[in-house]
């Protein structure tokens, strides 16, 4: 998949927060784009990533401006 998002941006699995775990197959997803090390961060510990960080271990593929994003 192609994974765009707007600079500015937050990413996350906020789940935790809950006391519940990302559901439909999250875990393993993340794993497999991320790696176990990120993966465990972002699930166990809740907080969120910007779009720098996101693009530099990969769980998205570009940044792009907010009022260029859909375009």
């Amino acid at each position: 998949d192609i994974r765009i998002a707007a600079e500015g941006s937050s990413i996350g699995q906020p789940e935790i927060n809950l006391g519940i775990i990302p559901g439909a197959g999250g875990t393993q997803r993340l794993t497999r784009t991320v790696g176990p090390g990120w993966a465990k961060y972002l699930v166990m510990a809740g907080l969120p990533i910007g779009t720098d960080i996101a693009l530099k271990i990969g769980l998205i593929t570009a940044i792009a401006p907010k009022d260029q994003l859909m375009e």
